[in-house]
């Protein structure tokens, strides 16, 4: 506003002064502000929260709204300003039986908040099952060979079960998983073996035979320079496009820990062939300081060259101890989360997450801080003990910064699986 009754002001002056005939000035009005409105609504990561303090500021800091609203309603804000985009906070305040109560402080910085379903937990993929009721099931597997080693359990909805084995009768009996209704299937995977036995479950008691196993694809990675696989997970769809009910087909923690594993699983993924048309790939490799690079892929395709990826090139520092700077390379993110933790739950027991893009250069650290102090959930709290923890770039392929959060704040939006490709570091400070 300021730039614009500056001009206001240069404009009198020039008529002004160009006139001979004395014209005493007119007192000046400042412009009506135009209106911003928005709808939000709010998911919570606990679910006895009942309500969030949401923040909504000017990108100076001044703040046009401070207010505590219903976790489980949609809510329609108008605000008057002639901004566009806005510092967004939410703030939760959670019982903890442990200690003080816990609160999760979530900042957004330079957005378009309007129709946004905030997610506390701002998850970039979720799974989606198509489900009329679940029911308890099992199944049994039968005349497996003789030393058939290691073995997990998976169906298309994950949870937990029971199992029991048998050398006698060469069986493995899956209790009390979670079948869904009306489409549900098991998989079982055979590392030891280089097998699986995949089936559709449409009774409360099922029984496989071995003679339906198949055989396993090894499939390996061409690694990133200087990472290491420590973890994948793959899940399948049957039909392109159509993202509801996947079905697990991979874990390497549950293979490399299965129950009476022989031999060490010495390739990434285990992968049957000829099942599903689209695979959702999720790994994780970690650097000889244990910073993390996670890779996400939907593809009808399950790449095998991964060396494109790497470390990005970026520097967080202080010119002062107010101020963050954070320097990028070449290979620019979507966008950074800077991650605060408590030193002491005593004082606070808080953690404090701020996405901002990369075109924010730096993060004045104590205005932010002397703000939420100011706020009501956190009002006079020692926002001292929070210490930056780590730092993630994340770069989401083919979306923008607002695109992106838009995307993920849209539930129906993110059934549609539309992010095909995802890359986040955390680099630990």
């Amino acid at each position: 506003m300021k730039t614009r009754l500056s001009a206001i002001w240069i404009a009198s002056l020039l008529t002004f002064g160009c006139s001979k005939t004395e014209v005493e000035p007119k007192p000046e009005t400042s412009p009506e502000l135009a209106t911003f409105e928005f709808t939000l609504s709010f998911k919570p990561a606990y679910i006895n929260t009942a309500e969030f303090e949401l923040i909504v500021a000017q990108e100076n800091g001044s703040v046009l709204l401070d207010t505590l609203l219903t976790a489980s309603e949609t809510h329609w804000i108008k605000l008057k300003t002639d901004d566009q985009t806005f510092d967004v906070t939410t703030i939760t305040s959670n019982e903890s039986i442990q200690g003080p109560d816990y609160h999760l402080i979530r900042t957004y910085t330079g957005v378009n908040p309007d129709k946004w379903m905030l997610n506390e937990n701002l998850n970039y993929s979720v799974n989606t099952y198509n489900e009329e009721t679940t029911l308890n099931s099992k199944v049994r597997y039968t005349n497996l060979p003789y030393n058939y080693g290691g073995f997990s359990f998976h169906s298309t909805l994950l949870g937990s079960y029971t199992a029991g084995t048998s050398s006698q009768s060469r069986d493995i009996q899956i209790g009390s998983y979670t079948r869904i209704f009306p489409n549900n299937y098991t998989y079982l995977l055979l590392p030891d073996l280089g097998k699986y036995i995949y089936s559709a479950a449409n009774d409360f008691d099922v029984t496989v035979d071995y003679s339906t196993a198949g055989t396993l694809e090894m499939h390996d990675f061409v690694k990133p320079n200087g990472l290491l696989l420590h973890y994948a997970n793959l899940n399948g769809y049957h039909n392109t496009g159509n993202y509801v009910n996947p079905l697990q087909v991979y874990n390497s923690v549950k293979a490399k820990t299965s129950h009476n594993l022989i031999n060490p699983i010495k390739h990434d993924l285990m992968v049957p062939p000829a099942l599903f048309e689209s695979f959702e790939l999720s790994l994780t490799f970690r650097n000889s300081v244990n910073n993390e690079l996670n890779y996400y892929k939907l593809t009808e395709e399950i790449p095998t060259d991964l060396s494109f990826l790497k470390e990005p090139d970026f520097t967080v520092g202080t010119t002062n101890p107010e101020i963050l700077q954070i320097t990028t390379g070449q290979d620019k993110p979507t966008n950074y989360t800077l991650n605060w933790f408590t030193t002491d739950r005593n004082k606070l027991n808080a953690a404090w997450l701020v996405t901002l893009p990369d075109e924010s250069k730096s993060f004045n650290v104590k205005a932010y801080q002397q703000s939420l102090q100011k706020s009501i959930l956190l009002k006079d709290k020692d926002l001292s003990v929070l210490r930056l923890n780590s730092v993630q770039w994340s770069k989401a392929t083919s979306y923008t910064y607002q695109s992106f959060l838009d995307y993920l704040f849209d539930p129906e939006g993110m059934k549609k699986k539309g992010l095909k490709e995802f890359t986040r570091f955390t680099k630990s400070l």
